[in-house]
């Protein structure tokens, strides 16, 4: 079977999607953890008698549960399933999705069913029209201006003034102020998530990898998690889950298993964020883990 590399949504490119914390669905997979983002991608035009991109399906099947979307798209012959945020959509629309993590033999307990394989995906969107992208916006989908920070539990909550509205968001912790302006990174989208730390229910929040504050002179300076040094690493069932310390606290990462050891230097990319990950084959649970493509030492 062949596949071919999603194309990547340029504003809300993780993650993760994510299953997790907002939902009573955690997986129970020996194979625990995602890996590089890929679905299935055929040049043959599907049902609706036309080329769709790689990140596009026909709606075959929507199933809504534990507050997301399990929906069965088709591409040309071939049908499988992706997983993200609550959308309303029926059989025979068009839906496209954001960067994809696969998981196999996924069981989702609010379904009470379990799925072969399944992309969970950092958003869920309708087709957009296709001139939609040559309208000139004032401000980026992803960029915001701090109205309240908040720091709890290792996170900084960040309620944006954005283009679209306010809207929170989550991201390792970070120093930002109020009144900043920022951009985030690849970002998840969880609805009715509690924050236990902060005893607080978000109807719906944005989990970021990463965000970038504007300073005084107009440039950037990035507040990332991206890159950390090794404290401890574990391997199972294919994947190497790594302790890192990094500028903002220390943080979980899972990847395809690398030869990375205490002490090293790693950097990571194109990470998607889970919230109460079970891990099967550690019998473990990590509150935050990012699962990533992969990890790279930083000579």
């Amino acid at each position: 079977m062949s596949r071919s590399r999603l194309l990547l949504s340029s504003g809300l490119t993780l993650t993760l999607i994510l299953a997790g914390g907002c939902s009573d669905d955690q997986p129970s997979q020996k194979a625990s953890a995602p890996a590089q983002s890929k679905t299935p991608a055929e040049s043959k035009a599907p049902a609706a008698s036309r080329q769709l991109a790689a990140n596009q399906g026909e709606v075959v099947e929507a199933l809504q549960a534990g507050g997301y979307s399990y929906v069965q798209v088709r591409q040309g012959d071939k049908t499988f399933w992706v997983a993200g945020s609550q959308l309303d959509t029926t059989p025979g629309a068009v839906i496209e999705w954001g960067q994809a993590s696969p998981m196999k033999n996924f069981t989702s307990k609010s379904l009470g069913r379990t799925f072969e394989e399944i992309y969970f995906v950092s958003s869920l969107n309708p087709e957009q029209p296709a001139h939609a992208a040559a309208q000139p916006t004032a401000q980026a989908a992803n960029e915001g201006i701090a109205k309240s920070v908040q720091q709890a539990g290792g996170y900084t909550y960040i309620l944006a003034d954005t283009a679209q509205g306010q809207r929170w968001v989550a991201v390792p912790a970070t120093q930002i102020s109020e009144g900043q302006r920022f951009r985030w990174g690849q970002a998840a989208v969880m609805t009715n998530f509690t924050s236990k730390s902060l005893n607080k229910t978000f109807d719906q929040i944005l989990f970021a990898s990463q965000v970038q504050v504007a300073n005084g002179g107009g440039g950037q300076a990035a507040a990332t998690a991206n890159q950390g040094q090794v404290v401890s690493v574990k391997q199972s069932g294919g994947y190497s889950y790594i302790q890192v310390n990094t500028a903002n606290g220390e943080q979980w990462i899972a990847a395809p298993v690398s030869p990375v050891k205490e002490g090293d230097t790693i950097q990571w990319s194109g990470a998607s964020v889970m919230r109460n990950f079970h891990a099967a084959s550690l019998d473990q649970t990590f509150e935050t883990i990012l699962f990533a493509g992969g990890v790279q030492q930083v000579r």
